[in-house]
């Protein structure tokens, strides 16, 4: 029906009642992606998985202040939970970014659910529940403060 990105305003094509966007846009690994189908459906991407090897490896996550609608990728890459991401990306030492939320789509209850998590006077302060994250599945990850690449962890 149609497929979207957000990176800080929605890019939509496709149609909901009407054509809406008729701009086609690249499928770029590490961006997140909405699809939005009538019935249920399995989806089929062709291309080879992207290998990460040594930490000299990358194919970075771009950020930007504010909500960013992200995807994990490649083989072997660290095994990432919402809390260990935001730790993740703070620590990050090529760039300073700061990150306080990540939210998912549950399609079993049919809402978005997320994980806050705050440093209040040097204590980390946790709202709502940690959890897996997937790759090839796409997640909103909130950027308090800065913008730049990211590159996950090798296992």
């Amino acid at each position: 029906f149609s497929i979207s990105k957000y990176d800080g305003t929605w890019k939509v094509v496709g149609q909901n009642i009407e054509v809406y966007d008729n701009n086609d846009f690249q499928l770029l690994p590490g961006q997140g992606y909405i699809i939005k189908t009538k019935k249920d459906l399995e989806i089929e991407i062709w291309g080879q998985p992207i290998q990460f090897e040594t930490e000299e490896d990358s194919a970075a996550v771009t950020f930007f202040e504010g909500w960013n609608l992200i995807g994990l990728y490649g083989n072997n890459i660290k095994e990432y939970t919402a809390k260990s991401l935001i730790q993740d990306i703070n620590a990050y030492e090529p760039v300073d970014l700061t990150a306080n939320n990540v939210t998912k789509w549950d399609s079993e209850v049919q809402r978005y659910e997320g994980l806050q998590l705050d440093i209040e006077n040097g204590v980390e302060m946790e709202y709502g529940f940690d959890y897996a994250l997937n790759t090839l599945e796409g997640y909103f990850v909130r950027i308090s403060e800065g913008t730049g690449n990211w590159q996950p962890s090798v296992k």
